[in-house]
């Protein structure tokens, strides 16, 4: 229930579409809310007026990796549409140089007193890098395959300690964590 994890008090709230079912003025209300939120709040969520209201930075997932944009959705669609502007025009740069090299060696190969030249441009060729050409974006597919046969435990912690590091200095927040999970197990975290 939305209503109990925003009034739990928590540091970091992961919001998966927390706007489904949700009237006008609850969004309203919820978006008014995670502002003055003082912990992190994670959101997924497709509604696009919301996210501008309530994040500051977007993690964007495309084709197997994440590439971060800071500010609100608005702000990312317009770097994003900046950067794959950017990586089109280096695209074809690269193909126009491929192509200049590749005529240079087709021209020059046969002739012996340009066959160093040629040579060197060959090298040349297949030293530069490849941009991937911009194509539409491919539909986002996850695959779980179902496992033959599950372990026992599935995870064992033994004597786990964790934290995090800020400003150089440590904070232990678990510590002598022990943990055995097995198949069927129901775990919840508070």
């Amino acid at each position: 229930n939305l209503a109990q994890v925003l009034i739990a008090r928590a540091d970091l709230l992961l919001l998966d579409e927390p706007t489904n079912h949700l009237d006008l003025d609850a969004i309203v209300w919820l978006e008014s809310w995670l502002k003055r939120f003082e912990g992190t709040v994670i959101v997924i969520s497709h509604d696009r007026e919301f996210l501008d209201g309530v994040v500051n930075n977007i993690i964007h997932i495309e084709r197997q990796t994440t590439q971060c944009y800071s500010g609100d959705y608005s702000s990312f669609q317009r770097q994003r549409s900046e950067r794959r502007a950017q990586q089109a025009q280096q695209y074809a740069k690269e193909q126009q140089q491929r192509a200049h090299l590749q005529s240079f060696v087709d021209r020059f190969r046969a002739q012996a007193t340009k066959a160093r030249q040629a040579q060197s441009r060959l090298k040349a060729l297949e030293r530069l890098t490849a941009t991937a050409p911009l194509g539409d974006e491919e539909p986002f597919d996850l695959n779980f395959p179902e496992p033959s046969k599950l372990p026992n435990p599935l995870i064992q912690l033994d004597n786990i300690q964790a934290g995090y590091s800020s400003a150089g200095e440590q904070t232990i927040i678990l510590q002598k964590v022990h943990l055995n999970l097995v198949p069927g197990s129901r775990i919840g975290l508070l």
